[in-house]
């Protein structure tokens, strides 16, 4: 009771007490409510993070994880719990986590390490752990006796990001770099090597013609021969792997390619394995460079007989294919029809590590001696440069399967160029040969005078300019690209001044790809690449004579101009080496403002666009709209992690008044050059 005993009072205090309490319990109850609120943003924020985030415990036990960690991981998050981080690893990179937990926990800093991950699927993906201690942690319970992750409680927590598609933009940048050096050494070496093999070409082809072919003489310069244009197919190969090839595409039939091919590839596998055919019912035509398809049939067939020893068999058979979204993005290639080569064999199988050098110029498995190490990385340039994929499949002692995926065209069959007897006579016109290399010279010279053409010869430009002075009977100037102390454009723009309806044909022991980048020689231009045959040659020669004056040669640097506009640093210079590589004229930007500034400066000079739909600061669709308005492009390429059927996609697609197509990120770099190759063509 009360000190002075009075119940009303008693009574006051204590409804004042129970309603302070009621007060009390109702900002008890707000503030849990807000806590919990509060605990939901928060817990939402986590798991819809952009990265993922665990916490790892004890031998790299995950004991809490986010959706987001979940979702890169392929598995739900209740089957992530309790678990090792650790036997999700690439086996390279197990001991790298556990040295990279250790660093964690026994400096108490951060530290972050690109690890090698296997997702649920089986594939494999490439993560950046960026990993910080757990300050709740006891310190003296951080490790145990072994180093380990201490056993109380959780140690560190790791945010985890997928690399995966950086680490193959440096790849393909690396690559690119090192196809680079391959071409300027391989470049260097068919100029060289291909005017010897013109030089022996030559005099093998006239010798044969003083002597009885029965002879044993006759049989060794037919060998002779025969070597010669093998070692210009090495060459090309060479130059392949490059991207310096033979520069002229045509439509062709991948059926009749592997069917005049058969007898040939039949010849070059032993009696104990077995060769069989399966073409498909369509066509398969594509756009490409027949003699590379032909290569590259050869070089997979080769392959596979390498692999299959003491009897065997090797399946080569060609088909059709539709690839919808799904399917395509799993080759990197875009949704469409494509044609296959696929060539199986049942021979001894390739390894995980064999199988990721496969395409690596120089790489071979084969003793010293044995092999060039050429044969799959030509293979892997033919493919990349028609705008194709390849799939291996391989188990070792089982077998492998390669196919080749090839963009499908609907354009007709290329008609073969008719040649005859008579097509070669070339009549009286007088041709004046321009070459330093007097055996080369002496080639060319007995080639076109023993079909009636008068000819006379120069060693340099200086000679030439006496010569075309003195003779204004000169029908076809036949020159060199590399001149003493001048070059074959150098001589054909001075002889314009002096004879502007002189027809020209160049010759040039370097492959035509090469002048081209280097804007020494327009596209266009007739070109005879060394070494050449005494009928290639006369058919080119006629064919020139009857064309109108060759001006191509004169009319500048060649290669259509792209404008690249990415803000990603390393995808835009991986494209930009790719695109010039291709032969394109490249101007980068890294956002609109500066893409609109170039293409102010260049107008309608620029041929295609090429622009990622996200970009800093920029709305790309007013973007693109200004830029067909400056620039009127001829194609429009528009890259995206979008779907294709997003609703702007679709949008920005309806208002493009220009060519456009649509390539969803991650793409290979090469489809890109596909995609601008064919709508340049169509």
């Amino acid at each position: 009771m009360h000190a002075d005993g009075d119940p009303a009072t008693l009574y006051e205090e204590l409804q004042v007490h129970h309603i302070e309490l009621q007060l009390q319990n109702e900002e008890l109850r707000s503030t849990q409510q807000e806590l919990e609120r509060s605990h939901d943003r928060y817990r939402k924020l986590y798991d819809e993070a952009p990265v993922g985030y665990l916490t790892l415990g004890r031998g790299s036990t995950i004991e809490a994880a986010n959706l987001t960690a979940a979702t890169l991981l392929g598995v739900d998050r209740a089957a992530l719990i309790g678990t090792p981080l650790s036997r999700r690893m690439h086996q390279a990179s197990a001991d790298l986590l556990h040295a990279h937990l250790q660093h964690v926990i026994q400096d108490g800093q951060r530290h972050a390490c690109e690890l090698g991950i296997h997702r649920a699927d089986g594939k494999l993906v490439w993560m950046r752990l960026d990993s910080v201690p757990d300050d709740d942690d006891d310190d003296d319970d951080d490790e145990d006796d072994d180093g380990e992750p201490g056993s109380r409680g959780p140690s560190c927590h790791t945010a985890l990001t997928d690399v995966s598609q950086r680490r193959e933009l440096q790849a393909h940048v690396q690559r690119a770099e090192q196809i680079e050096v391959i071409g300027r050494l391989a470049s260097g070496v068919a100029h060289e090597f291909n005017n010897l093999l013109m030089a022996m070409l030559g005099c093998a082809t006239s010798a044969l013609l003083e002597i009885d072919e029965q002879t044993r003489a006759g049989q060794l310069l037919r060998d002779l021969k025969s070597e010669a244009i093998r070692g210009a197919t090495l060459t090309r190969q060479l130059l392949a792997l490059g991207r310096l090839g033979d520069d002229t595409n045509s439509v062709v039939d991948i059926n009749a390619i592997v069917a005049q091919n058969a007898r040939i590839l039949r010849h070059t596998l032993p009696e104990d394995i077995c060769l069989a055919f399966k073409l498909g019912a369509s066509d398969g035509r594509v756009w490409a460079k027949q003699g590379q398809i032909e290569q590259m049939l050869v070089n997979l067939v080769l392959n596979a007989r390498d692999a299959v020893s003491g009897g065997g068999s090797v399946k080569v058979s060609t088909g059709e294919i539709t690839l919808d979204d799904a399917r395509a993005r799993a080759l990197r290639l875009e949704p469409g029809t494509y044609a296959t080569i696929t060539v199986m064999d049942t021979g001894v199988g390739m390894d995980a590590e064999t199988k990721a050098h496969l395409f690596e110029p120089f790489f071979t498995t084969k003793a010293v001696g044995e092999g060039t190490g050429l044969g799959m990385s030509t293979v892997y340039g033919v493919v990349q440069q028609v705008g194709g994929q390849i799939e291996v499949k391989s188990e070792l002692g089982v077998g492998t399967t390669v196919r080749v995926y090839l963009p499908r065209t609907t354009r007709p069959l290329s008609s073969p160029t008719e040649r005859s007897q008579a097509a070669l006579l070339g009549g009286d016109e007088t041709v004046l040969v321009v070459e330093d290399e007097a055996l080369v010279r002496q080639t060319v010279r007995n080639y076109l005078e023993r079909w009636g053409y008068r000819v006379l010869e120069a060693g340099d430009g200086a000679e030439a300019l006496d010569l075309l002075r003195a003779r204004p009977d000169i029908d076809l100037l036949v020159t060199d690209m590399v001149l003493p102390r001048s070059s074959g454009s150098e001589l054909v723009r001075e002889a314009a001044g002096l004879r502007p309806q002189l027809r020209v044909l160049f010759m040039s022991a370097y492959p035509k790809v090469k002048l081209i980048r280097e804007r020494q020689l327009d596209r266009e231009a007739p070109t005879l690449q060394k070494p050449f045959t005494e009928d290639t040659l006369l058919t080119k020669v006629r064919e020139v004579l009857g064309s109108g004056p060759e001006q191509a040669t004169l009319r500048g640097p060649a290669g259509e101009m792209v404008l690249l506009v990415e803000d990603d640093e390393l995808a835009r210079e991986a494209m930009e080496l790719l695109l010039e590589d291709e032969g394109y004229q490249v101007l980068a930007a890294g956002d609109g403002s500066q893409a609109l500034a170039l293409a102010g400066e260049h107008g309608e000079a620029i041929d295609v666009v090429v622009s990622d739909l996200g970009l800093p600061n920029t709305s790309s669709r007013e973007m693109l709209e200004q830029l067909q308005t400056l620039v009127r492009p001829r194609a429009i390429v528009i890259l995206s992690g979008r779907s294709s059927a997003d609703a702007e996609v679709v949008q920005l697609l309806q208002v493009m008044t220009a060519k456009s197509t649509y390539l969803e990120k991650p793409i290979e770099i090469e489809q890109l050059v596909a995609a601008i190759q064919r709508m340049l063509a169509s």
